[in-house]
């Protein structure tokens, strides 16, 4: 009976240490994530955000003052 108790045992302690594995990478995983969404915000913010936006209005005929705005194509 004893060996079949060590194998359970054995078992236990590899699933443990799978286990610790796992949330150590998912940990690393997720502090990497958190350092990089600042950095991202601000790019997409400052970047790409003015770029779409400059595009938008360059395929359309507007006044800036008046409220309608004409589609005009690329």
């Amino acid at each position: 009976m004893k060996k079949k108790q060590d194998a359970v045992t054995t078992e236990s302690h590899q699933y443990d240490y799978q286990a610790s594995i796992r949330h150590r990478k998912w940990r690393r995983t997720a502090a990497a994530y958190a350092l990089l969404a600042p950095a991202l915000a601000i790019l997409i913010l400052f970047t790409y955000y003015p770029a779409a936006y400059v595009f938008r209005l360059s395929v359309f005929d507007w006044g800036l003052i008046s409220p309608t705005q004409t589609f005009v194509g690329v």
